[in-house]
């Protein structure tokens, strides 16, 4: 999908390789079928960009797959340079696992990427900020593992289906409270 950005994530790769040359980037999906909105005739021009980049040898296209919590276990590092999302499960899944993640500054994703403590937010269209960022994240063993430890332990307190529950109770009785005529309850507790 157009959305997803690929072009700058090549872009991005290619920046990367010079410094960091032993990186792998694998990408995962597959086009709509019947060309549905375009997405086989895209997936020919970023597989010729790919190439016309000369890093097409440093990716691998792993298709869809129904194995992601081994693939995210796999990465150093989870990237997303979309132009566009609604809340990207990609990026908390990552997280999920302990991998830091990059991402463009769009949709949610400043709200769920703890900026320099679970991975980075760039400006869309940041080729050498995106870049730079994925270089110290994947050469610096130490941050990388203080950033995913601190991405999965973000996740788990604001995203699991408990931190949900807890969030979803509070609405629920704040609402009640305020039907009922009652004042809102002290948080300090």
């Amino acid at each position: 999908k157009k959305q997803k950005n690929h072009g700058d994530l090549f872009r991005v790769a290619k920046r990367v390789l010079e410094k960091a040359p032993d990186t792998w980037f694998l990408c995962v999906g597959e086009p709509l079928r019947d060309n549905m909105q375009g997405a086989g005739d895209y997936h020919k021009e970023m597989r010729h960009l790919v190439d016309k980049l000369g890093v097409a040898h440093r990716f691998k296209f792993l298709g869809n797959r129904n194995d992601m919590v081994r693939v995210y276990n796999a990465l150093d590092v989870s990237v997303l340079t979309s132009i566009r999302e609604g809340t990207p499960n990609v990026l908390l899944e990552s997280m999920a696992c302990g991998v830091p993640v990059i991402a463009t500054d769009v949709a949610d994703n400043a709200q769920i990427i703890p900026q320099n403590a679970g991975g980075f937010v760039v400006d869309l269209y940041d080729v050498d900020s995106f870049a730079e960022k994925l270089v110290r994240l994947l050469t610096d063993d130490d941050l990388r593992k203080h950033m995913g430890n601190h991405a999965r332990e973000w996740v788990i307190r604001e995203f699991s289906t408990a931190a949900l529950a807890h969030k979803m109770e509070a609405i629920y009785l704040a609402r009640l409270r305020r039907k009922l005529g009652l004042p809102p309850e002290d948080r300090k507790r």
